[in-house]
């Protein structure tokens, strides 16, 4: 994935009921961090490397206007588009571990995996207890996850990015499997 003053994206919708497939693997690799990357402001929401896992829409949970907007997002896009998302980060500017909420919406809670402490140009594997990591940056239990997507995006930087992404799976305990 490259960005030069963009963002771009690459999704795949998909059902995966994480009460039998709570883990998922992945590995990545930044090669050009991000300059001037803030998580959690507008100004510098931009990371060489998100893997966002998307959630379905819960209506039973959100408010009267939360579900007019859903319905507005699932006409004008022809599916539902996710009720949230976790976004797990690779950071040039922040602590491993940092949790952030999305400058831009309350329904996306960011995580930062790697930080700024860890080397571009190296491969990292990742092992995430997808159920846990909704609870912990939600506060309730998991909807069923609707879709993963890879991001990488440098439009609030006006900066330039690379990284590779890799062997992305869901697994039912470990990495093992």
């Amino acid at each position: 994935a490259r960005s030069d003053n963009a963002a771009s994206g690459l999704e795949r919708r998909l059902g995966v009921d994480l009460s039998e497939w709570p883990r998922l693997n992945w590995r990545w690799r930044v090669d050009t961090p991000v300059a001037g990357e803030r998580m959690g402001h507008r100004a510098g929401d931009d990371f060489a490397a998100r893997l966002y896992v998307y959630f379905a829409f819960q209506p039973e949970k959100a408010g009267f206007w939360a579900r007019r907007l859903h319905a507005m997002g699932a006409r004008r896009d022809g599916r539902p588009p996710p009720g949230s998302a976790i976004a797990y980060v690779w950071s040039s500017a922040s602590a491993k571990g940092k949790v952030a909420p999305n400058p831009y919406t309350d329904r996306v809670m960011m995580l930062a995996l790697r930080g700024k402490a860890d080397r571009p140009g190296q491969w990292f594997q990742e092992n995430r207890d997808v159920a846990a990591d909704y609870r912990r940056l939600f506060g309730r239990p998991p909807p069923a996850v609707i879709g993963v997507a890879l991001m990488c995006d440098t439009d609030n930087t006006g900066s330039r990015a690379e990284a590779l992404f890799g062997d992305i799976v869901f697994l039912k305990t470990s990495t093992s499997q």
